[in-house]
């Protein structure tokens, strides 16, 4: 019961909900008068929620960050991405999104990094659904190609990346 100081409000509150709450509930008085009401659960519930990601690269290529929903239709009422500085993310001029492709996907593809790059990042959807990356970037770079590199990136996202692979780099 949601207010146990006041008898006759029988209201309900579900606190954290998922979609297993969804369904039907009843709220029935001395079993002569009820009422029921259907709970639909519709959005965004994130892949890998709560979970903790390391990455490293090196200076000059670019990161993949993953965030998306389990169903790449569904839309998130509010989506926030966070820096190392706490930074709003989608602010920078080297992060590319892919919603308007996939609007459940909120991953975020950044470009020729830096080693100031480095630090933790964190997407958050709805307010109650976060992954978090530790970035590192290494000075320097590795040989391989930045463009190709975040090509892949971008394949990766788009289910693409066994289709590089059969090409001969």
């Amino acid at each position: 019961m949601f207010n146990k100081s006041h008898p006759a409000n029988l209201s309900l509150l579900i606190s954290d909900l998922t979609e297993q709450d969804q369904g039907t509930y009843r709220c029935s008085i001395n079993n002569q008068q009820s009422i029921s009401i259907r709970l639909s659960i519709t959005g965004c519930a994130l892949v890998e929620n709560k979970q903790t990601g390391t990455v490293s690269r090196s200076s000059g290529e670019s990161v993949l960050l993953s965030c998306t929903c389990t169903d790449p239709q569904d839309t998130p009422v509010t989506v926030q991405w966070r820096g190392p500085n706490q930074e709003d993310l989608l602010q920078r001029s080297r992060v590319q999104t892919f919603t308007r492709t996939s609007p459940g996907n909120h991953s975020v593809l950044i470009s020729d990094l830096t080693v100031e790059d480095a630090g933790t990042y964190s997407c958050w959807i709805n307010q109650n659904q976060y992954r978090t990356f530790t970035l590192t970037v290494k000075g320097g770079g590795t040989g391989r190609c930045p463009q190709v590199a975040g090509l892949v990136d971008v394949l990766q996202v788009a289910g693409l990346v066994d289709v590089l692979r059969q090409w001969d780099w």
